[in-house]
């Protein structure tokens, strides 16, 4: 009798510590999320200004970097490293971006020499922490006469920093999955919170090197409607040496809402519309007629 409750003491014992490790594995992927949750801690962000797009193929962009809704100027960061990753037709380009002040907001100007897909990096110090922050998207340009690329500029060293897989992958659509390559250096694997643009968090996601993300599409409409587009952000808390490093990363996703229709109710519409213009046409002829 004795062996027989040892082996359940045995049991539970085992089961005790099982439930400890997987709590306390729980609470340190945990860890990375807290700091954009807490209150008052920093999110930062860029807004992008409209492009100026002159007619010989090159763009002009300014992004302006936002601490949630308030405007971070140029005197509370220390710029360390800010360049746009740059991806053109299956060749990449590493452009240095410029920092200015305009109406007391930070502006990192982009000038681009054609349409590229951009990827904006820039490594700074806000309020004594060190942060990577990124914008993800395409850039337009006109110009039937594009000028060639400068030379590139060096990537910042030992930066983390996230990329779509593929040229492809900026063009974020919902209902699409994105693919993602986390470049951290060392292959580890690391919490990534997804926020939206009201800091509501989206999902906790356990990724390694690469990682897929995929937007609810929204409800199907009964008439057609304008694609709308919302800001998708991904927060990490990573460590560069001792020091821990804040990584934003923000992508622009297109609700393209005339891909979710509901097909069955479009054609009853447009039969019912059908019938409605064929009767009209009916009568106005039966009354022509009656007047001859």
């Amino acid at each position: 009798m004795a062996g027989f409750f040892s082996v359940y003491k045995a049991t539970g014992l085992l089961f005790g510590v099982l439930l400890w490790l997987t709590a306390g594995r729980a609470a340190a992927e945990a860890l990375p999320l807290s700091p954009p949750e807490a209150a008052g801690a920093p999110f930062l962000r860029f807004s992008l200004s409209d492009p100026v797009d002159p007619w010989d193929g090159s763009a002009t962009a300014d992004f302006f970097l936002w601490d949630g809704d308030r405007p971070v100027p140029k005197e509370e960061i220390d710029v360390l490293a800010a360049v746009c990753r740059c991806r053109a037709e299956e060749e990449t380009h590493v452009l240095p971006l410029t920092v200015r002040e305009e109406e007391e907001n930070a502006a990192f100007r982009l000038v681009l020499p054609r349409r590229a897909s951009c990827n904006i990096i820039a490594k700074l110090r806000y309020r004594g922490q060190l942060y990577v922050v990124q914008a993800l998207r395409p850039v337009y340009a006109r110009g039937r006469d594009p000028a060639d690329w400068p030379e590139d500029a060096a990537m910042p060293a030992d930066t983390p920093y996230l990329e779509a897989e593929t040229e492809e992958d900026y063009n974020f659509r919902t209902g699409s999955p994105m693919s993602f390559i986390l470049q951290q250096g060392e292959g580890r694997s690391a919490a990534v919170a997804v926020y939206d643009k009201d800091r509501r968090l989206l999902e906790t996601l356990t990724v390694g090197d690469r990682f897929t993300y995929e937007v609810t599409p929204l409800p199907r409409l009964k008439v057609p409607g304008r694609g709308t587009r919302n800001e998708v952000f991904f927060a990490a808390l990573l460590e560069e040496g001792s020091e821990p490093l804040h990584l934003f990363a923000q992508i622009s996703v297109f609700h393209d809402r005339r891909f979710y229709l509901d097909v069955l109710h479009g054609v009853a519409v447009f039969l019912a519309a059908g019938a409605v213009t064929g009767a009209f046409i009916l009568i106005r002829r039966r009354k022509r007629r009656r007047g001859a």
